[in-house]
């Protein structure tokens, strides 16, 4: 039978949470308080955490009195200058785990399992705001439209509005046209994108001659690689059969802009504005239709302006980096959760409340947990339709809660909050987890 031995297990945390990305570890000390030696003395961790489970702790021979501790690393283990650094996944989410330490011995004298408690903190994710711009200017009729034949530059200008630094971000781009629509440069990453920093990705695509559809439909996207953050949109792009008629300058002309000129994507009122002028510069101006003048914003990317607003200037020093303000509007909704100060319930329902906003609209909001809609509210009609307050109380299942909350601007603009919620028995101790949870629990991070 077992003999008697003091187990004591704690975390490098203590009652403290784990931010997600930071270091973790378990240390087990045994003592044996028997009058017999011990032999292979080990354990094992069991936990519904992937990234906590399997992890052996190797005691050997253990006399009377003797006492042995080992300490093993939790998380992911990689090699970073030579040496081996173990942490909690950057992506891991707001979760309340138990790890059960389950020890054997030789002869069949092993102390009963112990168990310890670990909160992670996720780290907070970043929130992209992002604007759109075509322009025909790599091989076309430089009208700011599209026509078959020609291949553009699709200017996705992506912005960090939250407070914190991304890790690696990744800009992809999707053709859904079919072979009409051929990808040039579709996918760009960068190590990091700054609080408050914009980026300028210049994706390219080319409209084959046989293309007769009236729109192109591409999808975009920018991703934090590590948090899983994103952005998406689904872009249709007009293909027009006629070309417009642009009277290019055959000298070269420069304009002066004022502060707060408006920048169209294509000759046109009711063209998208994509810039604002911050400040007054001198530009280029290498095309004209109408009344409307096309000018160079840097680099070759084209925009138009009215032709009232555009003074000629003969002479000053053309602005290469003119200060513009990039029309960022497109972002999908904020989810903000108040009143959650733990991850852990011995009831059959949590309470989950906050708010969702949206610049623009606010369409529904949803929350699932173990795959199944367990609450829903439209805003349809309400008087607040850029937010959508909620107070819902979840049923949670024994053992570990996948819940997941949805808000969603439309079908293409959605974002997705997930936490990890554990449902302890009534006298506190910890109860097996419902199996069908574990299509959720697979991977640890919150994201299916």
């Amino acid at each position: 039978g077992p003999s008697k031995v003091r187990v004591v297990a704690t975390t490098s945390s203590g009652d403290k949470p784990t931010r997600a990305g930071g270091p973790l570890s378990l240390r087990v000390e045994v003592t044996n308080q028997g009058d017999q030696p011990l032999y292979q003395l080990r354990a094992t961790t069991r936990s519904d955490n992937p990234w906590f489970e399997g992890r052996e702790l190797m005691f050997g021979r253990l006399d009377p009195g003797q006492t042995r501790s080992w300490t093993t690393t939790l998380g992911h283990c990689v090699t970073e200058n030579d040496e081996r650094v173990c942490r909690v996944p950057r992506n891991m989410m707001d979760r309340a785990d138990a790890i059960r330490i389950e020890l054997e011995e030789a002869h069949g004298h092993a102390p009963g399992p112990v168990e310890v408690r670990a909160t992670i903190e996720a780290l907070p994710d970043p929130r992209f705001a992002y604007g759109l711009q075509v322009a025909d200017n790599i091989r076309g009729n430089g009208d700011g439209r599209v026509q078959p034949g020609e291949e553009v530059t699709l200017y996705f200008t992506v912005k960090n509005v939250s407070d914190v630094d991304t890790f690696e971000v990744q800009a992809n781009l999707q053709n859904k046209s079919g072979a009409g629509v051929l990808l040039h440069d579709g996918r760009f990453r960068r190590d990091t994108l700054r609080a408050g920093e914009e980026w300028v990705v210049p994706f390219s695509f080319e409209v084959l001659p046989g293309f007769n559809d009236e729109e192109a439909t591409l999808l975009l996207e920018v991703r934090d690689t590590q948090l899983g953050a994103m952005a998406g949109h689904k872009l249709k792009v007009p293909i027009l059969g006629e070309s417009g008629r642009v009277t290019n300058l055959s000298e070269k002309r420069t304009v002066r802009l004022g502060a707060g000129t408006k920048i169209r994507e294509w000759p046109g009122e009711r063209a998208p504005v994509i810039a604002t002028m911050d400040e007054a510069a001198l530009l280029l101006h290498t095309a004209s239709k109408g009344a409307f003048a096309r000018v160079d914003l840097g680099d070759g990317r084209p925009g138009w302006v009215a032709s009232a607003p555009a003074s000629p200037a003969a002479k000053g020093q053309v602005a290469k980096e003119p200060v513009l303000d990039w029309v960022t509007g497109h972002a999908p909704p904020e989810i903000k959760l108040v009143g959650l100060d733990s991850y852990v319930t011995r009831d059959d329902v949590f309470r989950v409340q906050g708010k969702a906003i949206d610049d623009q609209r606010i369409r529904d909001l949803y929350i699932s947990t173990s795959r199944h809609k367990v609450y829903y509210e439209s805003n349809e009609g309400s008087t607040t339709p850029t937010e959508l307050s909620f107070d819902a109380e979840i049923p949670v299942h024994p053992g570990m809660n996948a819940i997941m909350v949805v808000a969603r601007e439309h079908n293409n603009s959605v974002t997705r909050h997930f936490f990890m919620v554990r449902r302890d028995a009534e006298d506190g101790s910890l109860m097996e987890t419902t199996k069908f949870e574990g299509a959720l629990l697979g991977n640890g991070n919150g994201h299916p």
